[in-house]
C-alpha cells in the first residue's frame, strides 16, 4: 500500500478512506488505448468501405468499441460515478441486436437478404434524391428450375440456388450492390451508379459468371432482366414488374 506504484494508483489513508492516485487516469488510458484504436480504425474503414455489408459491420464495431472507452474515461475522471458497466452493457446490446436482426433479415438457405429486407432497402433508396445516382434493379430467375428439381432432386436444386447466391455475392462485392432472394429460384440485385455511368459491366459480369461450369453441379443458366428507376416507378411492385418483363423476354428467347 505504501509502495511507489500503489501510491501512484490509489491510497487508503489511516481512517480507511480511498483516494485516487495521480497516475490512475494514465493507467486506465493505457488499458483502454487498444479499444480506442479499434474504434477509430473501424470508423475509418466504415467510411472507406465501398461495400454496404462491410460498412454496416464496421459501424457496429466502431460503436461497440467507442462507448466502453468513453464511459471508462468518465468513470476514472469523476469520483463515485460508476458508468463503465453501463457503457459496456449497452455496447453488448448493440452487437446482440445486430446479430438478431441478421437472423431475421437473412434468407435461411442462402444467408443473403430476404424479401423483407429488399422492401426496406428499396423503400429507402427510392425516397432518396437520385439527381446524383441512378438506381438499377436486376431480376434473375433460374431456367427450368422445376425440371431440375423433378429430374435431379431437391438437393441438387438447393445446391444450384446456393451457387446462384454465391455468384451474386461476388457481383455485390465487385460492384457494391444489394442482393436478396426474392422467392423460390428468383433473386434481386439493386445497384447504384453515378449519372451517365454504364451498367453494362455489371450485366457482363453476371453473364460471364453464370456461363461458367462449376464442379459437382450440372450446367444451369439464368434469365436476367433489369430496369432503371424513374419517377413513374414510384411503387416497388412497378419497379420489379418492369425488370420482370425484360427477364421473361430474355427467357422466351432461349426457348
Amino acid at each position: 500500500m505504501l509502495s511507489y506504484w500503489t501510491h501512484g494508483l490509489f491510497v487508503i489513508d489511516q481512517v480507511g478512506n480511498y483516494h485516487r492516485g495521480k497516475f490512475l487516469p494514465f493507467y486506465f488510458f493505457i488499458l483502454f488505448a487498444y479499444i480506442l484504436y479499434l474504434s477509430i480504425k473501424a470508423e475509418f474503414l466504415h467510411k472507406k468501405a465501398k461495400n454496404y455489408l462491410y460498412q454496416k459491420e464496421y459501424k457496429v464495431i466502431a460503436r461497440f468499441s467507442f462507448l466502453p472507452f468513453i464511459t471508462a474515461l468518465i468513470q476514472i475522471t469523476v469520483d463515485h460515478l460508476l458508468i463503465f458497466n453501463l457503457g459496456l452493457t449497452y455496447s453488448i446490446f448493440i452487437v446482440y441486436n445486430y446479430f438478431q436482426q441478421n437472423l431475421i433479415s437473412l434468407d435461411p438457405l442462402t444467408k443473403i437478404n430476404n424479401r423483407e429486407q429488399l422492401d426496406i432497402y428499396l423503400t429507402m433508396k427510392m425516397k432518396e434524391n437520385h439527381q446524383k445516382k441512378d438506381l438499377y434493379l436486376f431480376l434473375l430467375d433460374i431456367d427450368q428450375f422445376k425440371k431440375i428439381n423433378d429430374e435431379l432432386g431437391h438437393v441438387v436444386g438447393d445446391q444450384i440456388i446456393l451457387k446462384t447466391a454465391d455468384i451474386l455475392k461476388q457481383i455485390a462485392y465487385l460492384h457494391n450492390c444489394f442482393i436478396s432472394r426474392y422467392g423460390g429460384d428468383e433473386f434481386i440485385m439493386v445497384c447504384e451508379r453515378d449519372k451517365n455511368e454504364e451498367i453494362t459491366p455489371v450485366f457482363n459480369d453476371l453473364q460471364r459468371l453464370f456461363q461458367q461450369s462449376y464442379e459437382g453441379l450440372p450446367d444451369f443458366s439464368v434469365s436476367i432482366g433489369y430496369a432503371k428507376y424513374d419517377e413513374s416507378l414510384n411503387y416497388i411492385p412497378k419497379f420489379i414488374e418492369k425488370a420482370d418483363r425484360y427477364m421473361y423476354l430474355n427467357k422466351n428467347v432461349k426457348k
